[in-house]
């Protein structure tokens, strides 16, 4: 897992929401959470859950601060038609410019209920499936032509070649030979399959069991977009193997197939996306292969099973 750049605490979060828009101020003297740390970002939970409840979104480093600006920018021009169909898609609220005691912006959203995936045994997930199904086709629209890149996300698998290599030799260690030779060969097949054949479309880029959220009520969200971008949907549709099982999974297809959004090839690249850019590199990492290590099975039986 990348370094981080400066110490993040409640006091810090509280400093930083005295600054937003005046009639969200009372929130830095409310309730506040910290609700976890991921690669780039540290996310606090703040506000009232009897009125309205927001995500605080840190950056971890500089670096990391350009994507959440990517995403804030853009995120309004996507999410509408994926909201229409049903699903929650946290909007941004405010946006942190540069200050003393954080030298880049960060990002208040709106909160979204529920419980991440990776916490709903997979039995429980039917929802999920059934909710992205059909709402990624609305996502998975004509990108614009100044819509952002991202060089590891949507674009021709063998562009992540490098990168595989890179971290083969962890992911042997904590999968095993026999299991990362299958994991390879999926990929070379997926490499060599027919390319995305129409426009680039948008893509949420980082879609996997911890970034979908389902709440007691069935309710269905897709969060964190840091990670937003165009391309071959192929990158978004390898989560039906990370966090489904078959029927939800064939379910799950059957729908999109009848979309008219997809080509034939696109099973074929997702789970070549499945392996490349969700197992290799979780596994590799030692954080990632503890938080993930259900999904890591899981996601290795649904590939190789």
């Amino acid at each position: 897992m990348p370094t981080t750049e400066i110490d993040i605490d409640e006091p810090l979060v509280r400093r930083l929401l005295a600054t937003v828009h005046a009639p969200l101020r009372h929130l830095a003297d409310g309730p506040i959470t910290h609700v976890g740390q991921g690669w780039d970002n540290s996310v606090w939970r703040v506000g009232d859950p009897d009125a309205a409840e927001y995500a605080v979104r840190i950056p971890l480093r500089a670096a990391a601060a350009g994507i959440i600006e990517t995403a804030t920018t853009w995120l309004a021009e996507v999410a509408e038609p994926v909201r229409v169909r049903g699903m929650n898609v946290p909007m941004p609220v405010f946006q942190g410019i540069r200050r003393v005691e954080l030298p880049w912006t960060w990002a208040l959203l709106e909160w979204v209920p529920g419980q991440l995936l990776n916490c709903v045994p997979v039995p429980e997930r039917t929802p999920a499936a059934r909710a992205l199904s059909r709402s990624l086709p609305a996502l998975h629209r004509p990108a614009l032509p100044e819509a952002p890149v991202n060089p590891a996300r949507g674009v021709p698998l063998s562009g992540r070649r490098r990168v595989t290599e890179s971290q083969e030799p962890a992911a042997r260690e904590h999968l095993g030979h026999d299991v990362v030779d299958e994991l390879l060969a999926l990929i070379a097949l997926a490499e060599s399959a027919p390319p995305w054949p129409h426009p680039v479309v948008w893509c949420h880029g980082d879609l996997h069991v911890g970034n979908v959220v389902l709440a007691e009520d069935d309710a269905v969200g897709l969060i964190d977009f840091d990670d937003l971008t165009s391309g071959d949907p192929a990158v978004d549709l390898r989560v039906l193997w990370t966090a489904f099982d078959a029927e939800d999974r064939e379910e799950a297809m059957s729908e999109l197939e009848a979309s008219g959004a997809y080509d034939p090839s696109i099973w074929v690249r997702a789970r070549g996306w499945a392996a490349s850019s969700f197992l290799f590199p979780v596994a590799a990492n030692p954080k990632g292969s503890v938080d993930y290590e259900a999904a890591i099975r899981h996601t290795c039986e649904q590939l190789l099973g």
